[in-house]
């Protein structure tokens, strides 16, 4: 063989070598992308936990600050609306999920905001959606019976991930079987 073609052996090597390294240069670049992906998706799973599981227990403490049907009671930051549909508002039947159009009628739906001045911002927080029902233990619709509870679901959702909490709260009743305004918590899913 000659000199000269040693020489193009030896530039199809190098050729093949470098494309070689750019592959594996790729592969690297690509492996790192998924990873940091998947590692966003996990931030935003865990921060919308975080964040349901947070609003969750804030509505816990407001509702054990709810005055029972109109008398004064502590200070309370859930909206008045809300406050005037649980206390007072006698129109709002229990849930039972079997009837057509039920939902508009016995659920109540707000999503809370994160004001501006707030040191949270939404894109922490995750957008927040409340629903709340009344659940009868023996399928009735009568939002005063004792054994209804009340069913408080809360979802946040950040960056596409979503995180659901529901708890149930059980009527406190008082030495007459009535309801004092007040509530239980019965269990957390």
């Amino acid at each position: 063989m000659t000199e000269k073609d040693d020489k193009g052996y030896t530039m199809i090597i190098v050729l093949c070598l470098m494309f070689l390294f750019m592959a594996l240069a790729l592969s690297m670049l690509f492996s790192s992308a998924q990873t940091l992906a998947r590692a966003g998706r996990e931030s935003a799973r865990k921060q919308s936990r975080a964040s349901a599981v947070s609003f969750a227990e804030w509505i816990d403490e407001e509702l054990g600050r709810l005055p029972a049907n109109g008398a004064e009671g502590k200070p309370n930051n859930l909206s008045g609306w809300t406050k005037k549909r649980l206390l007072d508002d006698r129109n709002w039947p229990a849930y039972t999920g079997g009837l057509e159009g039920e939902e508009e009628v016995a659920i109540l739906t707000y999503r809370p905001y994160v004001s501006e001045t707030s040191e949270l911002k939404e894109e922490e927080l995750g957008q927040l959606e409340v629903k709340m029902y009344w659940e009868a233990e023996d399928g009735g619709i009568d939002p005063e019976a004792p054994d209804v509870n009340l069913v408080v679901t809360v979802k946040a959702v950040v960056r596409g991930e979503q995180f659901s909490v529901t708890t149930r709260y059980a009527k406190n009743l008082d030495n007459s079987g009535s309801w004092d305004g007040t509530w239980n918590m019965r269990g957390r899913e």
